[in-house]
């Protein structure tokens, strides 16, 4: 082959190489998969018609923009969430998940995006707000309502555990429970006409935040960067207000 031909096969091989390298690299980047369990209304919910609602759904819209990352919810039970997390099925957990001693031992947290206090639920007539002079006291399992009730010196044998807030409900209207403790936003349907709300500093507030794999420390700058830009913007505020939390 001319010298010249030789010359010109192997700058048009160079510019079909260079240009394929500009198309592998203009890929957009894979979307974020955000784990969460959507049943928890006004944080996270499924609306009529199956399309996700709720302040952490907002929440991580908005942060998605501010931090540039596209992504992806992935919906499922929430004893999966985590070893989804664990085992790389997801990329982050943000599903109102308080941080706590326990999954700090096995994940990373960011900066808390909201506080959920802590509540009583006693007798609208009750004169009694402390948690150590009531007896049993009835709290949801897997929550942090039992560290919390221990903090105040709450003995563990007084607290009984129910699985979800119907059972909660049947204990405390057949005086099997004498009180309930927990978070508010889960709590709050129970007060009425027999049942008054009762909130103290001294009960805590669970911090939520976003929760990644161990290590991940690329990704979590981002989502704190993002959470700062969102809170200096009134971005947090503005969310609260809308799904009216406290």
């Amino acid at each position: 082959m001319p010298n010249g031909s030789r010359r010109r096969y192997l700058a048009a091989g160079c510019a079909l190489f260079l240009a394929s390298a500009c198309a592998f690299s203009a890929r957009p980047a894979a979307p974020l998969r955000v784990g969460i369990y959507a049943n928890y209304p006004p944080f996270e919910s499924v609306a009529p018609g199956g399309r996700l609602t709720g302040y952490d759904i907002e929440l991580v819209e908005v942060w998605s923009k501010s931090a540039g990352m596209p992504f992806r919810f992935v919906n499922m039970a929430w004893p999966q969430v985590f070893t989804a997390l664990q085992n790389g099925l997801v990329d982050v957990v943000v599903s109102s998940v308080a941080v706590s001693p326990e999954r700090l031992a096995e994940f990373d947290a960011s900066v808390p995006y909201y506080y959920e206090q802590q509540v009583l639920v006693v007798p609208i007539d009750s004169q009694v707000t402390d948690p150590r002079q009531i007896t049993p006291i009835g709290i949801l399992e897997d929550s942090s309502a039992l560290r919390w009730l221990v903090k105040q010196g709450v003995k563990t044998e007084t607290v009984k555990g129910y699985d979800g807030l119907p059972q909660l409900r049947s204990a405390l209207d057949s005086g099997k429970i004498k009180a309930v403790f927990g978070d508010y936003h889960t709590l709050h349907p129970l007060a009425g006409k027999r049942w008054q709300l009762i909130a103290k500093p001294s009960f805590g507030q669970d911090p939520y935040a976003f929760f990644v794999r161990k290590g991940n420390s690329a990704l979590m700058t981002k989502i704190n960067a993002g959470l700062k830009d969102l809170e200096q913007r009134g971005e947090l505020q503005r969310l609260k207000r809308k799904y009216l939390l406290r």
